[in-house]
């Protein structure tokens, strides 16, 4: 079991570097942003390929079942995650972001897919939380998620809002919100 507050990871907390043939399971929690299965944040330039995680993930915002926030240039390359992914809180701001794969994404997933059930308020995916087009543009690439997705607003199969690239993709478990709600994508 890990826990803290934020940037918290089975594996690593904040990763800038290279991350290959690895894997954790178990329970990971944390009390605000930034929490993943294996990486709490994948910073500029890191790579994670051929690992996975098959923990149970909660947190407040950025949570994901590999990885809570891979940040621009970063790159994931056939992982997986299957574990449970649950964004918690109270605040205005709890429960956004939450990915069965990567909470808040701005980098690129190549190869890599998502089977846990995922559950949040806001930007709620069953891969991917948010795809935000802030620097590099987003890309999701040959990747797909089959839990089933819950939330309020902006919730996907695959991805919650999706503001960059999706090709060659898919999602096959059930979405269920309030709003901006779809199979595949939520809000694109």
């Amino acid at each position: 079991q890990v826990s803290g507050r934020d940037r918290i990871g089975g594996l690593v907390g904040w990763s800038t570097g290279r991350i290959d043939n690895s894997y954790f399971t178990g329970q990971v929690s944390g009390t605000d942003y930034d929490i993943g299965g294996l990486v709490g944040r994948s910073g500029r330039d890191s790579r994670i390929t051929d690992s996975y995680a098959t923990a149970k993930v909660s947190g407040t915002s950025s949570v994901g079942g590999l990885v809570g926030e891979l940040y621009r240039s970063g790159t994931i390359q056939s992982s997986y995650a299957t574990g449970t992914v649950l964004g918690i809180g109270n605040t205005s701001s709890a429960g956004n972001n939450i990915g069965g794969l990567v909470g808040y994404h701005s980098g690129a997933i190549q190869s890599s897919y998502a089977t846990g059930f995922v559950s949040g308020r806001y930007y709620i995916g069953g891969l991917v939380g948010y795809s935000s087009s802030y620097g590099d543009h987003a890309k999701i690439n040959n990747s797909y998620a089959t839990g089933n997705v819950s939330g309020r607003s902006n919730i996907g199969g695959l991805v919650g809002t999706n503001q960059g690239t999706i090709t060659k993709c898919n999602a096959i478990g059930q979405v269920s919100g309030d709003d901006s709600i779809g199979g595949l994508v939520g809000w694109n």
